[in-house]
């Protein structure tokens, strides 16, 4: 295995907040009682299925952490692998990503 492909390799996953600016909706849909792949995440009108349905399932991202606390507007953080994540997601969520070694894609 190159050296490039080891690294990536080991990176697990990232995460990376979306602007406040270009949060514009947050839905969620879940079962208290099942995991958290059983249900879907909408932001920004594109549903996010973590684990078995949704349009952009399989598109490199593994969670979201939303925070949402009374006096603050929310957060929202989205846990990616890397090397995974499309062109497509980055755009929809309006996240940066930091390129990956070398500022080469994987």
């Amino acid at each position: 295995m190159n050296n490039k492909r080891k690294l990536i390799s080991e990176v697990r996953e990232c995460a990376s907040e979306i602007p406040e600016e270009k949060l514009q909706e947050i839905q969620l849909s879940a079962n208290g009682q099942e995991k958290c792949c059983k249900g879907f995440v909408i932001i920004n009108g594109q549903k996010f299925g973590i684990g078995g349905e949704g349009t952009n399932h399989g598109k490199g991202v593994l969670g979201f952490d939303i925070i949402n606390r009374a006096n603050e507007k929310p957060r929202v953080i989205v846990t990616y692998h890397p090397s995974l994540i499309t062109e497509e997601v980055i755009e929809a969520l309006g996240i940066e990503i930091p390129p990956l070694y070398g500022g080469e894609k994987a």
